[in-house]
This record gives structure tokens, sequence and C-alpha cells, in this order.
């Protein structure tokens, strides 16, 4: 009697976890459809946004089924500017952006799962005019697809450390940068830079604004007055400064920022 009373208790005690376990688990998965509802409503009402003209920009965070939702930009001419950060972009999501059509401005950070395909596919675009990078993973190869983006003129590149971290891997991703150019600004940054670097840069670039990124940017960094704020922390090229001096700025050096900033 003992014996069947215990067992009676223990499969009762099994039953209800399992239970619980079933109820945690449908309340997680209805958190998930509450959460991607609302992020479709968010996305749905910007994608308005710009299609009635009230904005040219688009910026995601924290994205979910980010591929999906490019799609629904591709038709979408008056976008002009796209910002993504933390999303789960995939190499077929960045084939799509070089889709849009009048896109001319692009941020992208931390999607280390990127890296040079994603660049090789951003690469298809044929209207950005600026780009900024952020710790993606990018190695002079994936950096050498850029090239072929002649309305480039604008490029922001901070990352902290390169592929394979050796000095042949920062002399590769100098040498392919100094090939830019149709470039009229270049902001670059990161631990894997030296003096020889940016001096080959502004022997090679003379017609390019050369400033030093001292902290990683934020991926809004295109509009002109956060360039203004940044210009407090970065050191400009072109007034002879060298690393780790505190530069001499005036307000001309912002002005020399490409159109593209307004």
């Amino acid at each position: 009697m003992y014996s069947i009373l215990s067992v009676l208790v223990g499969a009762l005690v099994l039953l209800c976890f399992r239970w619980g376990r079933i109820t945690a688990t449908t309340r997680h998965e209805q958190a998930i459809q509450e959460f991607r509802a609302q992020r479709a409503t968010e996305f749905a009402r910007a994608v308005e946004s710009v299609r009635c003209g009230q904005s040219r920009s688009i910026a995601l965070y924290d994205e979910i089924d980010t591929d999906s939702k490019m799609t629904q930009l591709v038709g979408l001419t008056e976008l002009e500017e796209l910002i993504l950060e933390h999303c789960d972009l995939t190499t077929a999501g960045t084939r799509t952006i070089s889709r849009i059509p009048n896109l001319k401005r692009f941020c992208y950070s931390y999607y280390s799962e990127l890296g040079d395909d994603g660049l090789r596919c951003l690469s298809m675009s044929r209207s950005l005019e600026a780009i900024v990078i952020v710790e993606s993973r990018v190695s002079a190869g994936g950096m050498d697809w850029l090239r072929s983006l002649r309305p480039l003129r604008t490029l922001v590149f901070y990352q902290g450390s390169l592929p394979g971290d050796s000095p042949r891997s920062a002399d590769s991703m100098i040498e392919t940068l100094s090939g830019f150019q149709h470039l009229r600004f270049l902001a670059i940054g990161g631990s894997w830079l030296a003096e020889k670097h940016l001096d080959e840069l502004m022997r090679k670039l003379p017609h390019a604004e050369i400033v030093l990124l001292r902290e990683e940017p934020a991926s809004y960094s295109l509009d002109l007055q956060e360039l203004r704020r940044l210009s407090r922390t970065i050191e400009s090229r072109g007034n002879g400064g060298r690393l780790g001096s505190e530069p001499t700025r005036s307000r001309s050096e912002v002005r020399a920022s490409p159109a593209c900033f307004t």
C-alpha cells in the first residue's frame, strides 16, 4: 500500500513538473510572438513615414527577422539612409540592401558573422555615397570589394583588431584603403593602426580629409552635428598632427567634410 502511494505521489510530482515546463514554454513563446508583432508594427510605421516623405532614414537596433524586413525596402525609392546595429542581418539581407535604389548612406555595426561577405554583397549597390563599418570582422580582402563603389565619397571604419591580428594584415588593409582614390573623407580607428599607416594614407589619398578615431564612433556619426561632437575626440591628419598628440582644430576642418554629412 505504501509503495503504491509513493508511486502515485511521484507520478503526480512529475506531472506537475512537466505541466509547469509546458506552461513556461508557452508563456515564453507568447512573449516572443508579442515582441515580434511589436517590432513589425514599429517597422511598418517607419516605412510609412519614409514613404510619406516625413523621413528619409530608417534605424533598427537589436532587430530580429532583419532579412525579411529588408525585402520590404527594395521598392522604397524615398529611403536614403539605413542604420543597423546588433541586428540578425545575414549575407542575403545585405544583398537585398544593395538593391535599394536611392540608398546613399549605410551604417552597420557588430555583425561579426557578416564580415567580408557582407561587403562583397554591398559592393553591388550603385547609389551608396557613405558607409560606416564598426566592429564587423572585415579584412583587406573584404574592404577591397568596396573600391568598385564609384559614388562612395565617405568611409568611416573602426575595428579594434583585424582578422589575423598581425602587422602584415594591417599593412594589407592600409594598402587597400590607399586605393580608394574617389574618397573625400576617411575616418579610421583601431588598435592595429600605426603612425606609418596614417602617413601612408595621407600620401596616397591627397584629396581626402583623413581623421583618426580615438574611440568607437556611434553608428549615427554621419550626422554633421555628431561629427562636430566627435571632432573633440578625433585627430585630424590634415594639420600634421601625430598619434597621441593634442591636435589643433578649426571649424574649417569640419566644413571640409563632404556634403553627405548634411
